[in-house]
């Protein structure tokens, strides 16, 4: 009778012991699935032409592996997304999921004739941002089916594409703070009308091309327009997210006079708004490069100065 107690005991002693250890078994944490480096090119996120971006995934991504929007160039009327393909590319070897877009642009109907033909754009700078915005959606809906994530998302540009990745990051399109982070490469960071007699100084191109970015004439007495499409006053009616700037020394476009002083200027205006709100941001000056961040080497460089920002981020 003791032997077969025993037995008994043994018996569910072992059984208790296997069971707890099959729990543990399927309690620890397994390794998250990598995949390979794989493309999607001129995926749709709208009916327009233009509304197309090109995702790029690089070795082994997974569902944490960072995303970064990238916005091409252009003074809001010209470039595409194929301009931005090499950074694309080396963005891509920092280990981030890329998506390249391009976006619709404001009509040149006129624009360079003098004097310019006078006319509404029925793609404004609003409508630039909308596209934006599609193109996030977009790369939402389809991260389950390609396997990434959401969590670890950023925005930068260059110039034009710089303001336009501030003002979605600063923006009421960001409120959840889905994009965590954003890079401003060469963009001006206030498009705000500081007098009339300075915007009767300047070529009558630039002031129809904001008339038609914003549907407005620049005047102080439309400001509230210009405010809205620069990045300094959205974000002081706001938060405030972080970002880094790389500014070249001779951030020349307009051959204005003084103009790479003024766009340092309000560019140091708009950390100093950031860092009073308690928000990340750092600004680094490239000496010695233009606009289009010359000389060679400086592209590899910026990007390399973006990931570690937005890592930390």
């Amino acid at each position: 009778m003791k032997t077969l107690q025993l037995i008994l005991v043994t018996f569910f002693t072992c059984t208790i012991t296997l069971s707890s250890c099959k729990k543990d078994d399927n309690n620890t944490p397994q390794p998250e699935t990598k995949y390979p480096a794989r493309d999607e090119m001129n995926v749709a996120y709208g009916n327009h032409q233009r509304q197309k971006m090109d995702v790029y995934f690089p070795e082994g991504y997974n569902s944490s592996t960072p995303v970064v929007f990238l916005i091409h160039g252009g003074g809001f009327v010209a470039g595409s997304k194929e301009d931005f393909t090499p950074r694309a590319q080396t963005f891509r070897t920092k280990g981030f999921i890329v998506v390249n877009m391009s976006h619709r642009l404001i009509d040149t109907t006129g624009l360079l004739s003098l004097p310019p033909v006078h006319m509404a754009s029925s793609i404004r700078i609003i409508d630039e941002l909308a596209d934006v915005h599609a193109a996030v959606n977009k790369y939402k809906a389809m991260a389950a089916e390609w396997k990434s994530g959401t969590g670890k998302m950023y925005m930068a540009g260059h110039s034009a594409g710089a303001i336009l990745s501030m003002l979605y990051t600063q923006g009421d399109y960001n409120d959840d703070k889905h994009i965590r982070a954003c890079g401003n490469w060469a963009g001006l960071t206030d498009l705000s009308i500081p007098s009339d007699s300075a915007v009767e100084t300047l070529d009558p191109r630039i002031k129809e091309l904001l008339y038609r970015a914003t549907g407005y004439e620049a005047t102080v007495a439309n400001n509230l327009a210009f405010m809205a499409i620069s990045p300094y006053w959205v974000a002081n009616i706001n938060d405030g997210r972080p970002t880094i700037t790389i500014y070249p020394e001779n951030n020349i476009v307009l051959n204005l006079e003084g103009e790479a002083a003024w766009g340092l200027h309000t560019t140091q205006s708009y950390h100093l708004l950031l860092s009073n709100k308690g928000v990340n941001q750092k600004l680094s000056i490239y000496m010695g490069n233009d606009h289009g961040f010359s000389p060679a080497g400086s592209w590899e460089k910026l990007i390399g100065e973006t990931v570690d920002f937005f890592n930390a981020n």
